[in-house]
């Protein structure tokens, strides 16, 4: 988002609104009403204009929950059935036959929103479909145009759960299927699945596949499902399928496809302990309706719809329904069940083809062996009651929360200079540096870096290196043998055999002149000291005998 200045005022006034609302705060102790309720708008698809929107959600945080609810526009029947949004769509505009669905991503500071759009494909998205002729369901829903309302809560809204995953990373070639123990040993009252991109935005996870993995379009999604000890996670297993896809006929543009990312789950055994509702059909049904036998509140409790196997090779484990149908197409190993409710009634869709299944996930999921069809299932409404004030936090746990205050900005200072690094060389030019640091002061609170460089250097070892001291002869004959490698060489010549004729060659290369003055003045020490011993021992050596005398 761009940033735009604000006055001292409006900073304060953030702050404050930062420190009550808990934007920095953890988990509290009971389930609140939404953080954030936006105002419901108006969306269109195959519309350039705005098939793509975003709407921040003031949480100053990344939500732990976003639940979108998408409806027909003001003049359209069945307006008081809501379905919901989708963590990714499932198929691009390359088919030609009419797909549907809302798709939304959140980070810290808004949910985006898609809906079809023509690319390079086939005009046949819409903002909500129940599947035509090819699902079977209480009506026929087909709208271009709709409206949404996005609820959003963060952390300090929700309680602590009783699993906490770490990351968990997904791609769409080695890791595409996990089994994660939550270790709770009993049925889970509820369950968030959270899909973190590389882009840093975040998606939920999605409850079953549409269709078989369709060559050269763009599809995505991580399904997700669990029981009383584990949690399973399937990502598609290549070809043009993401863990999160709007690409080629969703939004603006091109779209997204990201075929990496991580996963990260959260579980409770008992959500709140005030008082929840929950109400259950068998599918499939002669009735596609289920009437409630007390009112929800839609706008401030928070609402999940279950879909528990009753057959298949993950039997009794629950997964989620869908907000639109995506595949209409009787030849795809097609399934899923798509919901609407209103505060009174809950709708459902699901594929009507001999093939079809009310769960699926297919081949172009997960690893060999690890798919899963349903054909009989239970599904369930759940809603919890909220608590307009939550109960204290134990102290022993007590979250302290960090006040941000307005402090004025500081633009940095340089300070002095170090001392001068040792030349780089002692002659024939080298240089030498000295370093000072922005620490006077530090910049703060958005204050500006230094200006200028931090490094000074200059030349120093100017004086000019003495080069080759004696030219080697000029003989045909001569071999060179080197004595030394470290600047200086010594060479040594093959000795003609006429004495005459003796030459002996020594250079010097970046040697410089005080350096060849003491090695000249040593060599001279030496020669006289050289000189008085000879003399010395030629004295002793050259003394005449003493002269013997003869007796008388």
């Amino acid at each position: 988002m761009e940033f735009k200045p604000a006055s001292l005022i409006q900073l304060l006034r953030v702050t404050l609104l930062l420190y009550v609302r808990g934007s920095h705060a953890d988990w509290t102790t009971c389930l609140q009403k939404p953080h954030f309720i936006s105002p419901w708008t108006k969306i269109k698809a195959q519309d350039n204009a705005s098939p793509q929107q975003t709407i921040e959600h003031e949480i100053g945080a990344f939500p732990i929950k976003v639940d979108v609810q998408v409806r027909p526009g003001d003049t359209r029947p069945e307006r008081q059935f809501y379905f919901s949004g989708l963590g990714s769509s499932q198929r691009d505009d390359d088919i030609d036959s009419p797909y549907g669905g809302l798709v939304f991503y959140y980070n810290d500071e808004a949910v985006v929103v898609s809906v079809p759009n023509k690319h390079d494909g086939h005009n046949v998205g819409k903002v909500i479909f129940t599947g035509g002729s090819a699902w079977s369901g209480p009506v026929q829903q087909s709208e271009i145009s709709a409206e949404y309302r996005i609820r959003a809560w963060g952390k300090n809204n929700y309680p602590k759960p009783d699993f906490e995953s770490s990351s968990i990373p997904m791609d769409t070639t080695t890791n595409t299927y996990k089994e994660v123990s939550h270790g709770l040993g009993t049925e889970l009252d509820y369950a968030i699945v959270q899909v973190t991109l590389p882009s840093g935005i975040i998606t939920e996870a999605v409850g079953s596949s549409m269709q078989t993995n369709p060559t050269g379009t763009d599809w995505g999604g991580v399904i997700y499902s669990y029981d009383n000890n584990v949690f399973r996670l399937w990502a598609p297993n290549g070809g043009q399928g993401g863990l999160f896809s709007i690409a080629d006929g969703w939004g603006k543009n091109k779209g997204k496809l990201e075929k990496s990312g991580t996963v990260k789950i959260y579980a409770w055994k008992k959500l709140t302990s005030k008082s929840n509702f929950i109400q259950s059909v068998t599918l499939p049904s002669t009735s596609y309706t289920m009437s409630l036998t007390q009112p929800i509140d839609r706008e401030n409790n928070l609402i999940d719809i279950i879909i528990r196997a009753l057959d298949g090779t993950s039997k009794n484990f629950i997964f989620h329904g869908s907000g639109a149908v995506q595949n209409v197409n009787g030849n795809d190993a097609l399934g899923g069940v798509v919901i609407s409710y209103s505060d009174h009634t809950v709708r459902f869709w699901y594929p009507n083809a001999s093939s079809a299944a009310l769960l699926l996930v297919d081949k172009s999921w997960g690893q060999p062996n690890t798919q899963h069809i349903s054909h009989k299932v239970e599904l369930s409404i759940k809603t919890w009651e909220r608590y307009t004030s939550c109960p204290p936090v134990p102290k022993s746990t007590k979250y302290v929360p960090v006040v941000t205050t307005v402090q004025p900005k500081v633009d940095g200072g340089w300070n002095t200079y170090g001392s001068w690094s040792t030349c780089s060389k002692s002659c024939g030019g080298g240089t030498q540096f000295r370093n000072r640091t922005c620490s006077n002061p530090f910049p703060s609170n958005g204050g500006k870096n230094c200006q200028g460089v931090a490094r000074e250097t200059h030349a120093c070892g100017v004086n000019p290196c003495l080069g080759s001291m004696v030219q080697k002869s000029p003989s045909s004959g001569t071999k060179t043998t080197a004595l030394m490698t470290n600047n200086i060489t010594s060479s040594q010549s093959k000795q003609p055999t006429d004495s005459s004729k003796k030459t002996f060659s020594f250079s010097f290369t970046n040697v410089d002149l005080p350096t060849i003055l003491v090695g000249a003045g040593l060599g001279v020490g030496v020669s006289v000291l050289l000189f008085v011993v000879g003399c010395i021992i030629k004295h002793v050596i050259n003394k005449p005998k003493p002269t013997e005398v003869e007796p008388f």
